[in-house]
């Protein structure tokens, strides 16, 4: 380790485990991470370096994103439900947000956010491990991110 770029805070950071391997469940203790969920995005991220994973629909924009391309498709798709849905009523389109939000809720947990904005935005925002993303459908950008509940 002595040739590590930061090996002070390399060490700091291993301290909790010794310097033995690091199984997943100590990890997520450590580091207050919902093991299943860590389980399973190791899951979907080995299924997409393998190409098994689906794809992105190609009138989605990807602006970034920290989660699997599993859960991209699914929120990126039911996005786009939603906005089919609202056809061109305004006042439904608006209603998209408070939907978005329900689905995530229900489907990955509670704590999530969502911005459905037109036009140019700027954003600085802390969320937890894999589960931001910022797309683009249409002439609407989705931003989802999620944050702890406590």
């Amino acid at each position: 380790m002595a040739s590590s770029r930061y090996p002070s805070e390399l060490y700091k950071w291993m301290e909790p485990f010794g310097m033995k391997t690091i199984r997943m469940d100590e990890f997520c203790n450590q580091f207050g991470f919902n093991l299943k969920e860590m389980i399973l995005e190791e899951v979907e991220r080995a299924s997409a370096r393998s190409g098994e994973a689906p794809k992105l629909s190609e009138d989605i924009e990807l602006i970034s994103t920290t989660m699997s391309m599993t859960k991209q498709v699914e929120i990126t798709e039911k996005f786009k439900t939603l906005v089919g849905e609202s056809g061109e009523d305004e006042s439904k389109a608006g209603l998209i947000p408070k939907k978005m939000k329900e689905y995530l809720d229900e489907t990955f947990e509670h704590g999530w956010q969502v911005v459905m904005v037109e036009g140019k935005y700027w954003m600085h925002f802390s969320h937890e491990p894999f589960t931001s993303l910022q797309f683009r459908y249409n002439d609407y950008i989705c931003l989802v991110w999620r944050t702890p509940e406590n």
